[in-house]
């Protein structure tokens, strides 16, 4: 299936989860936080239009995430990136160190930052996360500086 959840992708990785897959697993951690009240977040970066440019950002996250994280894409065709354990402040500064690495121009590999639960205290006000994302109610990467 093409379109949005970018399953024909021929250069994407074995390890990008398709869409309805990603979808599935986001839908798995919101449960297990919801039982063990430990934070998530989800990173939404904006598709490149060059394979080149959307292969460095892959290489950029890859590079930085943990084993424990996943990688796939969302609904809208954006690349998600579940960070598990990690509240906002921490999901905004890998952005941050993601897009250095892919030596991202500002604009470039735009990226949204989704937090669950909603509301952490001492940290930006994540978005609630459900499946699929709202862009209205999360933190875009250049509205908050990464430390």
């Amino acid at each position: 299936m093409e379109g949005p959840g970018r399953t024909g992708r021929d250069h994407a990785p074995e390890y990008l989860l398709e869409a309805g897959a990603f979808r599935d697993l986001l839908a798995h951690e919101r449960a297990c936080s919801d039982r063990s009240g430990a934070p998530f977040s989800v990173l939404a970066f904006e598709s490149q239009r060059e394979s080149s440019a959307e292969n460095a950002l892959v290489a950029a996250i890859v590079a930085r995430v943990r084993a424990t994280d996943a990688l796939g894409w969302l609904e809208d065709g954006r690349l998600g990136v579940l960070l598990r354990y990690a509240s906002v402040t921490d999901a905004l500064r890998v952005a941050h160190q993601v897009r250095q690495r892919a030596g991202a121009p500002e604009g470039v590999a735009a990226c949204t930052v989704h937090g669950y639960p909603p509301f952490e205290r001492g940290t930006p006000r994540g978005s609630g996360l459900v499946p699929p994302l709202n862009r209205e109610s999360s933190h875009a990467l250049d509205q908050h500086e990464a430390t």
